[in-house]
């Protein structure tokens, strides 16, 4: 496995642009930075001499804010490379550059102690990125690679649910026969093997103004609709044992001698199946109308945005390769694991893409402070997919 070499070789290149790469801020809404950051990848990946390279501008998403109205939020872009799409056989190698982190968070800087590299997106998911990129160079330099075609999909608006660019993901899932993502494995070096489906929701509750001490009967609190789907969302999923249904922000109101008229609640729901997410939709929207001639004005947003993501025989036989390929790197076993969030897959899964969406390196404290990868994990996750690639094309 001559090939794999080159990973080895250029290890050093690759931990130095990782920690260079993770030290510019790219926050989903940092457009001037992800501008930066999609030029730095697109010249990074370019050594792979593509046979196609393009950026795309992603539309506008309706969104509301904090005082109810609808506003339109851009997105930076996506960028594509494709080669060899003539081969029988194509595979997606799928990320996303954004991150959790605002500009104005604490946390920016790179850090390295010993193994750890500590900092904002090492793990999630730039060191997926140069997990990808490295793979695909070793892949490219082996004695095997025009037997494959392969296209790469790096998105950036992946953590706030990939909305602006579903379009591309699916155009992607349509066009390849498996699908590789680089979200980080769990801190054990697990993989995902299946996903619940997230749904993302905003509800617009509208109520009646008056003064709190003259006039309380007069007004009509509009956060006592925040507190009935408190208990309509904890009725359902005492119902429904498997069912998450997560009020994640609360706004409206003002002054405290003020009836509000105006409470914002934002909450996201998890469901395991295609029947439960259904079940779900129906009694939201059984709910909606209740409220609405409850509250007077009050408006639903949202939709479920990553479908149920179950472990398909195809997936099967892909986690098969990557044990058979881990076996012989002398890796340990893979072991396997079901998990209440949702990534890309469930998207491209849902496209009809079958697909694993764990195989960055392995770390922890994604989305937070703590963000951390274990460096040499990186180099063992490379070589896993660059085999994985160089099996395929053998079979």
């Amino acid at each position: 496995m001559k090939f794999l070499e080159l990973i080895d070789n250029r290890f050093d290149e690759l931990v130095n642009r990782l920690e260079s790469f993770s030290n510019l801020n790219t926050h989903t809404y940092n457009l001037k930075n992800l501008d930066v950051a999609i030029d730095q990848l697109q010249e990074m990946f370019s050594e792979l001499e593509p046979d196609e390279i393009n950026q795309f501008e992603l539309s506008p998403i309706d969104s509301i804010n904090s005082n109810g109205e609808i506003k339109q939020l851009n997105h930076g872009k996506v960028l594509r490379l494709r080669k060899r799409q003539n081969a029988e056989t194509k595979i997606l190698l799928c990320g996303h550059y954004d991150t959790v982190y605002p500009k104005d968070h604490d946390f920016q800087k790179v850090t390295i102690d010993g193994n750890k590299m500590m900092g904002p997106g090492v793990l999630d998911m730039k060191g997926g990125l140069m997990t990808m990129l490295y793979a695909l160079l070793a892949y490219e330099n082996s004695d095997t690679k025009n037997k494959i075609g392969w296209e790469v999909l790096i998105v950036s608006d992946e953590e706030v649910g990939s909305i602006a660019s579903s379009s591309y993901l699916g155009t992607s899932a349509r066009n390849n026969d498996v699908g590789l993502l680089y979200e980080p494995a769990l801190p054990d070096g697990s993989i995902v093997k299946s996903r619940k489906g997230v749904g993302s929701y905003t509800m617009v509750f509208r109520g009646v103004s008056a003064h709190a001490g003259r006039a309380f009967n007069d007004g009509l609190n509009a956060f006592y609709g925040v507190a009935d789907l408190i208990n309509w969302s904890k009725n359902m999923m005492e119902i429904n044992k498997d069912l998450i249904i997560n009020l994640g922000k609360v706004e409206g109101g003002g002054p405290n001698n003020v009836v509000p008229d105006l409470a914002i609640a934002r909450f996201n729901a998890r469901v395991s199946t295609k029947k439960q997410r259904t079940e779900f939709e129906h009694q939201l929207e059984i709910f909606n109308r209740r409220m609405r001639k409850k509250y007077p004005g009050t408006e639903l947003y949202g939709k479920f945005t990553s479908p149920p993501k179950p472990y398909s025989a195809k997936a099967k036989k892909i986690v098969s390769g990557l044990q058979d390929c881990a076996k012989r790197l002398n890796m340990p076993k893979i072991k396997l694991v079901a998990t209440g969030g949702a990534s890309d897959g469930n998207k491209l899964n849902g496209f009809g893409l079958p697909n694993i969406d764990s195989l960055g390196p392995i770390g922890d404290g994604m989305h937070s402070r703590d963000e951390y990868v274990l460096i040499d994990s990186i180099k063992e996750r490379t070589k896993l997919s660059a085999l994985y690639l160089y099996n395929i094309t053998k079979e």
